[in-house]
């Protein structure tokens, strides 16, 4: 859970719609609006431990509105004496199915929308992600009777410092303004560059800026959280085909970009192996070639770079590149000098 803080009004519907759909107090139905808050602070104190003193005049004139106006809740009052107490006209009444969304496409908003949380390695933009989630995450387990989670979010390690520039990043793409920067290139000293920023790319929880090098005017990509001392540059920007861009790198794996031709390339699978890529494929232009009742062999359509040659490296024990025979050539380089110093380390 990402904390009560931001959820304390979506606590307080779930404790109401309890109470009026006569889940406490041995099936009671009718609630005043003191019994109501009493209610909540009993919530907050049993699960979070926490002293709640909800003031039942702004749970009457907010909560209560809210649910009936969000979430069309049936909610009316009836007078017992000089009481007025609220009800569910429809005791039977459930959020799934007056939500914005239906039961099933709530889900479905939620299933898409994990795998983008998953990508928000951002710590502004996860927590953000986080909490919509929570959100919604509550709403569809108001009705369930173990009272559940719909789905548990993993949670990712906090990078060491956020990337707050990739705000500035998408401003100044968007208005097409030239940015100079401190690069720290990883084992080597760091270098300063002035570049025409072209888009932000997402691979493996972080995040890269793919722009053009003024000094040797290549496409290059950066690493967000190896940038500092960002400013804006007064320079003409030079436009790029960013739509001829995007395709290049619809046949890119990961976020290496190599200026080269599109390549084809087979890999022969063990039928084990290719039963898990079946489901999680390398990539989008994946097919099956071949299959046999011990090997498969699949094709795709990429431009070969660090990320596919690593990809390979991993998987050695059921994979065997086919096609080009070049990456046969530079894998089997990285397979004898990987071997050798095994060799001097065996000996």
């Amino acid at each position: 859970m990402t904390g009560i803080k931001g959820n304390k009004d979506l606590f307080r519907f779930k404790v109401i719609h309890d109470c009026l759909r006569g889940r406490k107090e041995n099936g009671k139905l009718e609630w005043d609006k003191n019994e109501l808050a009493i209610a909540c602070d009993d919530f907050f104190l049993e699960t979070f431990g926490e002293v709640v003193d909800t003031n039942p005049e702004s749970l009457r004139k907010t909560d209560i509105k809210n649910m009936k106006v969000i979430f069309n809740a049936p909610i009316e009052t009836v007078k017992r004496g000089r009481s007025l107490l609220y009800k569910y006209s429809n005791r039977h009444f459930t959020f799934n199915d007056n939500v914005f969304f239906n039961s099933e496409d709530l889900n479905n908003f939620l299933f898409a929308f994990s795998s983008l949380k998953s990508k928000m390695k951002n710590e502004q933009l996860r927590d953000s992600l986080l909490a919509t989630f929570e959100k919604f995450n509550q709403i569809l387990s108001f009705d369930s009777t173990n009272n559940s989670r719909v789905i548990h979010f993993e949670e990712l390690p906090d990078s060491e410092t956020s990337n707050p520039i990739l705000y500035v990043l998408f401003d100044s793409i968007k208005n097409k303004q030239n940015l100079t920067f401190n690069y720290q290139k990883r084992y080597l000293s760091d270098e300063d560059y002035k570049v025409c920023p072209y888009m932000v790319r997402e691979y493996k929880y972080q995040w890269y800026l793919i722009a053009l090098d003024a000094k040797s005017n290549r496409i290059k990509t950066f690493a967000l959280d190896r940038i500092s001392n960002l400013t804006f540059d007064s320079s003409v920007f030079i436009e790029t085909d960013i739509d001829s861009l995007l395709k290049r790198y619809k046949h890119v794996l990961g976020i290496t970009y190599k200026d080269k031709e599109i390549e084809t390339i087979q890999i022969k699978v063990s039928k084990k192996q290719f039963y898990y890529f079946k489901s999680n494929p390398i990539h989008w232009t994946q097919k099956t070639v071949i299959e046999t009742t011990e090997y498969v062999i699949l094709e795709l359509r990429l431009i070969i770079n660090f990320e596919l040659k690593a990809l390979i490296m991993s998987y050695l024990r059921d994979l065997t590149v086919i096609l080009p025979k070049s990456l046969v050539s530079e894998i089997q380089e990285l397979l004898s000098e990987g071997n050798s110093r095994y060799i001097e380390v065996l000996r």
